[in-house]
């Protein structure tokens, strides 16, 4: 909602007036996410100006283009959905519009169209917006090429008044490209669709995350000033607010605001104030920002815990602002004071809809390094990854990884999150709790190392599988992880990938080939293709593994291959295992 809320302007001048020659705030939006929360959790207030600036374009279309690739699970997308929500809270949306497009890539299709969701077009129905950014779960790979082109294309019925803006965010490197398929022509492609959009007159941001390639994003955004680097998910919401105070002209200078909360109900959460040099007085319950100039989209927020169980309450008591208009308005360098009451309603005490009916989805995939032979006396790396692929919570998954005391002794183990633990040892097996998996892909890995024993006899085999349980509200479940065979030899080694058995090796084109592989998770997907002599990639299909984790189809070779040397390549889907096989068309 927005807020029209008591106005006192310096000076006198009225609403209409102020809409007339810009420069002048003439209202407030005030909003707490979530608004319905349990006592003690967190909730995000955030409050922003709505203004005219001085000179045109006096609104904008924004399409806010995020990267939901697996490398963002867990608190990198939850930060990324919050922030994003900020960005739009911070719109007027009575003259802006924004859209939101969400982008992975699977890169064995040869389509990026579905590499892509637009999730919505230009809207002005902020809870519309909200939900889509919220709808936002991870993939697979990085299609940057297909997360411009729909988000550059949602803006095509942008009024031509209006400033065109892309926001583009992503943690990794592009390496899926117009072709849809991984490896061909990532960056390029997405460098030449950025270039497009920007002699469209798109203005283009790109905020890097983590270990995110900022060269490659520099070029992407229309300027290296449009380019944002955030080592962690923490920065977000700042990069996000800063992008949204640059989309319009600046209506004032020296600048103070002064948000007061209530500090009876509710404590404020130190730290979470954004921008971050926000002065925190918690006993007059007021948080004081200075800005050198003031935006027009000027936004802050801040996190509050509740302090009471039960009641609905508007947490913003009020927001006061002060500035100087800026010397583009007709009434430059007037003093000007705001004051605006109360807003951003809570209700403390209710719970959130039930989702008892909604289950879990865990799968563990499991690799060793090294992953073909080990030395005695050598060390042996287990790394698991457990990952809740359903709709529901996982509240604790506890994973069961076997080993033979006569062969290795645990070392040590070490994890991804501080909720991940060893919670027993046994003789022959250690059992590990990974604390609660939310939906939509989170994950959590872990690394548990053994020693193999000095004097154990060459060629033994150390053939391990995790088996794990998870509980959820909907009664949990069971399962096993991939097999993984290391054989203990007199000098440790490690292969690229896994070995596909391809028969017979060599045929005629149109001919069948039986493939076989091993080693997956069980009922995991498995995409298959091959590579040609002139290194193109050729879509086959993708397969379920069995129970096993073992895959087997039959492949006719196309009618006009040409002779030579083809791979077969299997992926697996969830545990990122690759596989290859070759043979020959005669």
């Amino acid at each position: 909602m927005i807020l029209a809320l008591l106005l006192m302007i310096a000076g006198g001048i009225n609403l209409a007036n102020a809409q007339g020659t810009g420069g002048t705030i003439d209202s407030v939006n005030k909003f707490a996410r979530p608004s319905t929360v349990n006592a003690g959790d967190p909730v995000n207030v955030n409050v922003s100006i709505n203004a005219l600036p001085c000179v045109p374009p006096y609104s904008v279309s924004v399409a806010l283009v995020i990267d939901k690739s697996g490398s963002m699970t867990g608190t990198p997308l939850a930060q990324a959905l919050s922030a994003a929500s900020l960005f739009v809270d911070t719109l007027d949306l009575s003259r802006d519009e924004a859209s939101v497009v969400a982008f992975s890539g699977d890169g064995y299709d040869g389509d990026s169209a579905n590499d892509a969701d637009t999730l919505s077009n230009l809207s002005q129905d902020r809870g519309s917006l909200i939900s889509a950014i919220s709808s936002i779960q991870v993939d697979e790979n990085t299609n940057i090429y297909e997360g411009l082109n729909q988000g550059g294309a949602t803006l095509t019925s942008a009024a031509s008044s209006n400033a065109h803006a892309l926001v583009l965010l992503t943690d990794g490197v592009a390496n899926i490209g117009a072709g849809g398929m991984l490896g061909l022509s990532p960056s390029s492609d997405a460098l030449t669709k950025a270039t497009e959009l920007k002699n469209q007159g798109i203005r283009i941001y790109t905020i890097g995350l983590g270990q995110a390639d900022a060269n490659f994003l520099k070029n992407i955004a229309t300027s290296a000033s449009d380019y944002y680097a955030s080592p962690t998910p923490a920065e977000l919401p700042t990069i996000y607010a800063q992008i949204a105070r640059s989309l319009l002209s600046d209506i004032g200078t020296d600048a103070t605001f002064v948000e007061t909360y209530d500090n009876t109900n509710f404590e404020i959460i130190d730290g979470s104030q954004v921008p971050t040099n926000g002065v925190i007085d918690s006993a007059a319950g007021t948080i004081t920002w200075d800005f050198p100039t003031l935006g027009s989209r000027q936004g802050v927020s801040y996190q509050v815990r509740a302090l009471t169980t039960s009641g609905t309450y508007d947490i913003s008591r009020q927001t006061d602002i002060t500035y100087t208009q800026a010397t583009s308005c007709s009434q430059q360098g007037q003093q000007l004071d705001f004051s605006f009451g109360t807003g951003a309603t809570a209700a403390i005490g209710q719970t959130q809809p039930p989702t008892n009916a909604i289950p879990a989805n865990v799968t563990v995939s499991l690799i060793a390094d090294p992953n073909q032979a080990v030395a005695p006396s050598d060390v042996i790396a287990y790394t698991f990854t457990a990952t809740n692929r359903g709709k529901g919570t996982a509240d604790e998954t506890k994973i069961t990884l076997p080993f033979d005391p006569s062969v290795v002794e645990l070392v040590d183990a070490t994890f991804s999150r501080n909720t991940a633990w060893v919670s027993q040892v046994n003789t022959s097996s250690v059992e590990i709790k990974t604390g609660t998996l939310s939906s939509g892909n989170d994950s959590v890995s872990g690394t548990v190392r053994f020693r193999v024993l000095g004097g154990t006899t060459t060629g033994t085999q150390l053939n391990t599988q995790a088996s794990f349980t998870w509980s959820d509200a909907a009664g949990g479940g069971s399962g096993n992880s991939n097999t993984v065979t290391v054989t203990v030899s007199d000098q440790s080694a490690t292969q690229p990938y896994a070995t596909l058995t391809v028969t017979p090796y060599s045929a005629s084109a149109g001919d069948s080939f039986e493939v076989k592989g091993t080693g997956f998770i069980p009922n995991e997907p498995v995409t298959l293709w091959y590579n040609t002599p002139s290194n193109q990639d050729v879509a086959v299909k993708t397969v379920n593994a069995n129970a096993d984790g073992e895959i087997e189809l039959t492949f006719s070779a196309t009618s006009g291959l040409a002779p030579g040397n083809y791979a077969m390549v299997a992926y697996g889907n969830w545990s990122a295992m690759t596989a290859v096989g070759v043979f020959q068309i005669q």
